[in-house]
């Protein structure tokens, strides 16, 4: 007998087996006529005899039944193939009100079927028990002997035009292992073959006594000429890769772990067996693997045998050599990047140009001349593609709002300005047609302003790029219903603004940033260090899927960046900037106005009935209520506008508003890091420019040179410069170089703000009125 060869219950699912011959056969001597078609139900079938690859071939037949109800009207007519087609002797009769029954191999005096039992399989119960071993050949080495080992059985389908198709099922059949199942070392003597959700099991009666061995043990099967053996081989359905990449390494170099467990098991997983695995690689980025380990990847293990458990390796990344140190000026090196977007290809600032989920906000950096376009939403009321409720309807709040409006005074109950509906893809239902800009700090800095769908598009146009602000806006009709601010920086070389410390008050963590929010600088921009790496690395299991992880060095770059320059100013809960001054004293930078907007890119107005909706109207005006319980912006005095959920408790970090004049990713700190910052709250006076007093000398001192605070217990230390404020009460700008203010997103009162104020004397930490303008200093939202 030839071992490979065995008999199974069931379907073939997981063998190599090709799919019967399919025919239509009209026999003229049917007084029908009768057609059949016969087809293999699985696309598998037996195993062949050469090759264990065959079909239907001359010389085989099938045994055909005609019922009417349960009545046999043919009984076991033969059908027989001579290569091309199928004939019978028998007289085949076709009747719609016939039902036909078909099985292989063909037996002259076979097991009586039961018609009047359910399903197929009932029906030739007798045929698939076998008790007689009429299916079954003992010695299987001849052709014709494993050949008629495969049982298939078929219900006939009418198809019309009197034919009658067969798609036959395979109930016993050939299989062919492989040496890579395992023989579960229970048999029995049962010749009953069946199927199980975690088991093969196949039909063997060895007329010589036959071993079989695998990795787990060497089984002997005993001659046997009476009943067959029952063999259980495990199917290795389910596939298990678990990897886990190395924590990163600095540029100096080093080793870290990387794990893997890879094995295969049943579908139970009662029994498993290890897979091995291959290593490839993406050091562009590109997403596409191949086998070439980066150079200082020194130390990998490329291949592995798997196992049950996690298997631990080493990764070696070779220390990194120091960049040559680049300066240039803000604005060439905007000049020197690369455009994004296209005029039929708009870079969505929102998404990152779609390499992120959408997360919006009133403020969005740009870095390149381009084409540009962000989504109608309010503020930063969608974050990380959901819905962001919170940051428009925050819900109950001491001494605040629980639903923010817009420019009708609406209450805001869904992100988009222009869609209708509620949830993330909900809005205001608000027709927007219109677009323009309000002002900007260069002239040309940004052009053709159009509104697409749900999108405002504009452009940044290379011949005129700079370091500047712009603000635009949309409306409808003539009625301006929101405005963003667009901040063309190069700050910094990664595109993001970069954390530069982390600042611990004891009660809170704060991440500063380098720079004011709107930042244009006068000098140059250096960078140093040790530029970062990266190689994605794919494991691969053999017959199984894929995982992969990253292994990083990260980077350790220095970027210093002029302390001299200009920023916007911002009235307390206000999401609009307004003009800087020319950051060498109390002068206004010049500015490009758009239409109905005044020559300097504000209006004062004195007004006791400001609302929130008109401050979102005239975005360039600066409003001031005299009132003496208000003294801001508007006549409301709510706490929460800068910090949804604003409450005394300062020391749980801002949660971020729709009127929160930060980009993605940052928001207005609250109190507690400027009241750190100032010692509690206490005034400290230098005892001259150089020195600050003998009892803080570690906490700041001023840069006489620069003309700012610098705060000096963090590493790097955190330069504030004094960009001075516009008035309260005309607008008119103050104290530009000798005096720096920065709001927090904390109220004071009902008409104050908390701020941190520094000056060529003194720094500390104060309330003042809500309608100055004041600088703002982003930290990373949380």
């Amino acid at each position: 007998m030839n071992i490979k060869h065995f008999l199974f219950a069931g379907v073939v699912t997981a063998m190599a087996l090709t799919a019967c011959t399919e025919d239509i056969v009209t026999d003229s001597s049917m007084s029908g006529p009768l057609n059949i078609r016969v087809t293999d139900a699985t696309d598998n079938t037996r195993a062949a005899y050469t090759g264990f690859t065959t079909s239907f071939e001359s010389g085989d037949q099938i045994g055909v039944y005609v019922v009417k109800g349960s009545s046999v009207i043919t009984d076991n007519a033969c059908y027989t193939y001579d290569g091309t087609g199928w004939s019978t002797s028998a007289t085949v009769e076709y009747n719609t009100g016939y039902t036909y029954y078909a099985y292989y191999p063909y037996v002259e005096s076979p097991y009586t079927p039961d018609f009047t039992q359910s399903g197929v399989d009932g029906k030739f119960a007798l045929f698939l028990t076998d008790a007689s071993d009429m299916f079954h050949q003992q010695d299987q080495s001849a052709k014709a002997s494993f050949q008629a080992s495969d049982l298939m059985i078929a219900q006939g389908t009418d198809e019309g035009s009197k034919t009658v198709s067969f798609a036959m099922l395979h109930k016993k059949g050939l299989a062919v292992f492989d040496g890579d199942d395992v023989l579960d070392a229970t048999f029995s003597g049962s010749n009953k073959p069946y199927t199980h959700s975690s088991k093969r099991f196949f039909l063997m009666k060895p007329s010589t006594s036959t071993e079989f061995t695998d990795d787990e043990g060497t089984y002997s099967l005993a001659a046997s000429s009476g009943k067959y053996v029952t063999h259980g081989v495990n199917i290795y359905t389910d596939y298990v890769l678990t990897v886990s990449g190395p924590s990163a390494v600095t540029y100096a170099g080093g080793t870290d772990t990387y794990s893997i467990t890879s094995y295969k098991q049943n579908s139970t997983g009662t029994k498993s067996k290890a897979a091995a695995w291959t290593a490839s690689y993406d050091t562009d980025g590109d997403g596409v693997f191949d086998d070439s380990k980066p150079s200082w990847l020194t130390t990998f293990t490329a291949s592995g045998d798997g196992s049950t458990t996690a298997t631990n390796y080493s990764a070696t990344v070779s220390a990194q050599s120091a960049m040559t140190p680049t300066t240039a000026t803000g604005t060439e090196i905007l000049q020197a990047a690369t455009p994004v977007g296209s005029s039929t290809d708009y870079y969505d600032l929102s998404t990152n140009g779609g390499s992120s989920s959408m997360t919006t906000a009133n403020c969005y950096m740009v870095h390149a001349p381009g084409y540009y376009k962000l989504p109608l939403v309010y503020g930063n009321a969608v974050k990380n593609g959901t819905d962001n409720e919170t940051a428009y309807k925050p819900g109950t709040v001491s001494n605040g709002t629980d639903n923010f409006i817009n420019h009708a005074g609406t209450k805001i109950s869904a992100p988009w300005i222009t869609k209708s509906g509620t949830g993330v893809n909900g809005g205001m239902n608000i027709t927007v047609n219109g677009a323009q800009l309000i002002w900007q700090d260069v002239n040309g800095l940004t052009s053709s302003y159009t509104i697409d769908g749900d999108y405002l598009k504009f452009q940044v146009p290379a011949g005129s790029i700079a370091e500047g602000n712009a603000v635009i806006a949309v409306k409808s009709g003539s009625t301006i219903v929101w405005s963003w601010h667009i901040w063309v920086t190069p700050e910094t070389y990664s595109n993001l603004i970069p954390i530069e410390t982390t600042v611990d008050t004891r009660e809170h963590t704060y991440n500063v940033t380098t720079v004011n929010l709107g930042w244009v600088g006068s000098g140059s921009i250096t960078k140093s260090g040790y530029e970062g790496r990266s190689c994605t690395v794919q494991i691969t299991q053999t017959g199984g899927g894929s995982e992969t992880f990253t292994v990083t060095q990260t980077e350790n770059i220095t970027v210093t960046t002029s302390k001299s320059g200009n920023s916007p100013y911002y009235q307390w809960g206000r999401k609009d900037p307004f003009v800087p001054s020319t950051g060498t004293g109390n002068t206004n930078k010049t500015v490009e106005v758009g239409s109905g907007v005044p020559d300097a890119g504000y209006v004062y107005e004195a007004s006791t009935t400001s609302t929130i909706g008109t401050n979102i109207q005239y975005p360039w005006k600066h409003y001031y209520n005299a009132k003496s319980t208000v003294r801001g912006p508007v006549s409301t005095t709510y706490f929460n506008m800068w910090d949804a959920q604003y409450s005394n408790t300062r020391y749980s970090g801002t949660k971020k508003t729709i009127y929160d004049p930060c980009p993605p990713g940052f928001c207005v700190p609250n109190d507690d890091l400027y009241n750190y910052i100032a010692g509690g709250g206490t005034t400290y006076y230098y005892d001259d420019e150089t020195n600050p007093p003998t009892d803080n000398t570690d906490i700041g001192e001023w840069d006489s040179t620069n003309k700012g605070f610098l705060w000096k217990t963090s590493t790097p230390n955190i330069f504030f410069p004094a960009a001075g404020s516009r008035s309260t009460t005309s607008a008119a700008l103050l104290n530009a170089g000798s005096n720096g203010n920065y709001w927090s997103a904390s109220p004071g009162s009902t008409h104050y703000g908390r701020y941190l104020n520094l000056s060529d004397d003194h720094w500390s930490w104060y309330n003042s009125y809500r309608s100055y303008g004041y600088s703002v200093r982003p930290v990373a939202e949380e």
